[in-house]
């Protein structure tokens, strides 16, 4: 804090009130000077142990097994991305008596982020986080990210010029890349972050005759460019991703080819195997996410506050008193965002 009181837009008593209402704490602080900023990391690095402690307390209390890793997809607008996941998640009956014809030049793109928990088709179920590709909301994506049992999807478009293509993928792989401990991996090289890396639009690249993708035999396609992309990255980042070594050419309206099988494979393969050594989470993890679930369907609402979900939930859930004490502190330290 180091401008005169004429500048000061929010108050002390103000700034202080807020935060108790929110059950946060609050600092005026000055990079000029350094005033209280020792304070502000001191504090931070108290509310880490305590919460450590705690998640430690509700372990104890009641465990269940982790059973939702996460997948994020990836890539620019109007790529395909919200389609690959419908396609992802039909059945085989559903591809055959229903098939998906949707315009890509139709205004139905994502917006910001959205998150589902689905099965894709043979396999288990799975949290998709579909990351909106315009640029104005790349900056919201870090605020979602996390690597712990997650796995990527970075969609390109094939039917856009190569240089694009390049700015895309190498866009991601680097955001991914630096937004992870690389120390973290030197000791446990199993939970570096997991990507599939696919060319969607095939079917609009293969009739502009561009040649950028070729069939080799029945139901199998290459390009080229995908498979040397795939090897320089794996050159570049093989210390800090697990970056799997098909690049899949895929149309995203295909349910039942046998590329779009494959890709499902690949993800319930890397499901299995993350469940097999993933950490036990709190029992009452579960019980807020089956009540969620029931909240929605029987309310048909996609958002509740805050303060909602709190007070919902302590009727509902018929909280004993350490449940009651320590509830919160698995939704406000983001323990309910990280395993559900």
């Amino acid at each position: 804090m180091n401008c005169s009181s004429q500048f000061i837009q929010v108050t002390f008593k103000e700034g202080e009130r807020f935060a108790q209402e929110n059950e946060m704490k609050f600092f005026e602080t000055s990079a000029k000077t350094g005033q209280n900023i020792n304070d502000v990391f001191y504090s931070i690095a108290q509310c880490a142990l305590k919460n450590y402690s705690n998640m430690q307390t509700l372990l104890k209390y009641g465990e269940a097994p982790f059973i939702r890793p996460k997948l994020f997809v990836c890539g620019r607008e109007r790529s395909g991305k919200t389609t690959l996941i419908r396609t992802l998640k039909r059945s085989f009956l559903e591809g055959v008596f229903t098939p998906e014809r949707i315009s890509f030049n139709e205004p139905d793109k994502t917006r910001g982020i959205e998150n589902q928990s689905c099965n894709i088709r043979n396999g288990e179920e799975f949290n998709i986080w579909d990351f909106a590709g315009d640029v104005e909301y790349y900056i919201t994506h870090e605020m979602f990210l996390a690597f712990n049992e997650a796995a990527f999807v970075v969609v390109c478009d094939l039917s856009k010029p190569e240089k694009e293509r390049n700015k895309i993928v190498w866009y991601w792989l680097k955001f991914i890349k630096t937004r992870f401990d690389p120390s973290i991996f030197e000791s446990n090289e199993d939970i570096k972050p997991f990507i599939v890396i696919c060319g969607s639009k095939r079917d609009v690249v293969l009739s502009d005759g561009s040649g950028v993708v070729s069939k080799e035999q029945r139901g199998k396609w290459r390009c080229l460019w995908g498979e040397n992309l795939i090897l320089e990255a794996n050159q570049k980042f093989s210390k800090y991703l697990n970056i799997h070594q098909q690049f899949f050419v895929v149309d995203c309206r295909s349910s039942n080819s046998q590329v779009i099988e494959s890709f499902r494979n690949v993800l319930n393969e890397w499901r299995n195997q993350t469940l097999q050594q993933a950490p036990k989470v709190p029992a009452l993890c579960e019980k807020v996410i089956s009540f969620l679930n029931e909240t929605r369907i029987e309310s048909n609402q996609t958002r509740i506050s805050y303060s909602q979900l709190c007070s919902t939930i302590e009727t509902k859930l018929e909280l004993d008193d350490f449940l009651e004490k320590h509830f919160k502190h698995l939704l406000r330290l983001q323990y309910f965002f990280e395993y559900s």
